[in-house]
């Protein structure tokens, strides 16, 4: 709401030429924000956990206070000052929830899930609200959206004081440099994103021109804008399971060339579908590689993850700026404008393909040798019995044992409040196969080799959560 009613102030109340200029003044107070908070709240969420907390509710209650103090000031030159302010409040709570989120769990799938239903929920309610904000802006004036949106910010400030707490920091003698404890493939990530949240940010500008310019087929631009949103709701539906078919490179990779060969088979058709395929397609790639920066962000120590991630978030926010920038200052035809995005995302999408080339080759490599998912983004047991299952699958039986067994050995170790299924007799009376089969280096049985794979996978099935998740009490050991 407060988007709309900025929007309703800064472009379709003027002209063409006017509202361009106003819009390059936005944008500029899009980005300052961003590089004013970034460094301050990356240092701060690194340095105390408590942090987190104050960032994320004390942006909602600045917000609430600024979205009453714009009120009576969209027409004026305190608007500038004011949405500055917003903005900042907007991009703390950005950064502090993100890294908050982060520091949750290590669990990658886990985090994936966290992040994707927050993410699909955000767009779920902020379309409903944009939905419901442009019927007033229609039908009344921007201070009503402003009215509404305080007291929300206020319940979310409420809301937010039962956050949970972070572990503590563990603290070192010496704080290592930025540089020492970011993974390299961080950065090589970080600058791949760039290329598609650039093209996203052209995408909005170029239709929203369009929809200014008016003239037939105007539906379609504002279709397009719409087309955006669902592929990035969409998004967050299918980031999951391709992040557990493929590891992030892979699916970076899929993010940057599926979008940019779409967006050129639409310049090349010129026609209202592909328009619509092209918004459509950049809002899925945008979304998917948000949620593959997510994933690889929880690889980074700790003691950087903030800093990492107000870094990532302060490129992505200058990408979108320059992309948006270059739209609204050249104000191109779609058709030109599509053409300069396709350039850049297949351009991207060939050099980190090049740039992990060895990361996607052993990702092929596993492809076909027959594991379809990488045992990296699962539970452990689980991990291993996929591997039992793709060394079977490749004649390897005696090895097939050996991890099946490793599979519930690791069950073992765990102690889980369920019942013990009709399956765990069976194993027993299966042990003193494989440990003949540990034993000897003759081929065994392969009826022997199905009936262990086949009990021990029931078993991994029994104790793991129905989403994947491991239960961890001190009631009930497995065996």
């Amino acid at each position: 709401m407060i988007n709309l009613s900025l929007v309703g102030s800064l472009f379709f109340s003027v002209s063409l030429d006017a509202s361009r200029s106003r819009i390059l003044l936005y944008l500029l107070l899009t980005a300052a924000p961003l590089a004013v908070a970034a460094p301050v709240v990356g240092n701060m969420l690194d340095r105390s956990r408590v942090g987190y907390r104050i960032a994320i509710t004390g942006s909602q209650v600045v917000r609430a206070l600024v979205s009453l103090a714009l009120v009576g000031s969209l027409l004026t030159v305190a608007l500038y000052p004011l949405t500055f302010l917003v903005l900042i409040c907007r991009q703390v709570y950005a950064l502090a929830k993100t890294a908050l989120l982060s520091q949750m769990t290590n669990d990658r799938q886990e985090l994936l899930r966290a992040d994707t239903h927050i993410a699909r929920t955000g767009t779920i309610v902020g379309g409903l609200g944009t939905v419901l904000g442009g019927v007033l802006l229609a039908t009344g004036s921007a201070g009503v959206l402003l009215w509404i949106a305080a007291p929300a910010f206020t319940a979310s400030a409420l809301v937010s004081r039962r956050l949970p707490h972070p572990a503590p920091l563990i603290r070192l003698a010496s704080t290592p440099r930025l540089s020492e404890l970011i993974p390299s493939r961080i950065w090589s990530a970080t600058i791949a994103v760039t290329a598609i949240r650039a093209a996203s940010g052209a995408l909005t500008y170029l239709l929203a021109f369009a929809i200014k310019r008016g003239g037939g087929d105007q539906w379609i631009f504002a279709a397009g804008l719409l087309a955006s949103g669902i592929g990035g709701l969409l998004a967050t539906l299918l980031a999951g399971r391709l992040h557990r078919l493929l590891e992030p490179d892979g699916v970076l990779v899929l993010a940057l060339l599926v979008p940019g060969v779409i967006t050129a088979i639409g310049v090349v058709t010129v026609g209202n579908w592909g328009v619509l395929a092209i918004a459509f397609s950049i809002g899925l790639g945008g979304g998917v590689a948000t949620r593959s920066i997510t994933v690889l962000n929880a690889s980074v120590p700790s003691l950087a993850r903030g800093r990492t991630i107000a870094r990532s978030e302060l490129l992505f926010q200058l990408a979108t700026l320059v992309g948006a920038g270059l739209a609204v200052q050249f104000a191109p035809t779609p058709n030109a404008g599509f053409a300069v995005a396709t350039v850049t995302l297949i351009g991207a999408g060939i050099a980190y393909g090049y740039v992990r080339r060895r990361s996607l080759r052993t990702q092929a490599s596993r492809a076909l040798l027959g594991e379809t998912a990488p045992a990296v983004n699962r539970a452990l047991p689980q991990a291993l019995m996929a591997e039992a299952r793709r060394l079977a699958a490749l004649g390897a039986y005696r090895m097939a044992v050996v991890v099946a067994g490793a599979a519930v050995d690791v069950l073992r170790e765990r102690e889980v409040d369920v019942e013990r299924p009709a399956a765990f007799a069976t194993w027993v009376s299966l042990t003193s196969f494989i440990d003949d089969v540990r034993r000897s280096d003759d081929q065994p049985d392969e009826n022997r080799v199905i009936e262990v794979l086949t009990t021990a996978s029931e078993l991994v099935a029994h104790f793991a959560g129905a989403d994947g998740r491991w239960w961890t009490t001190s009631q009930q050991r497995v065996m």
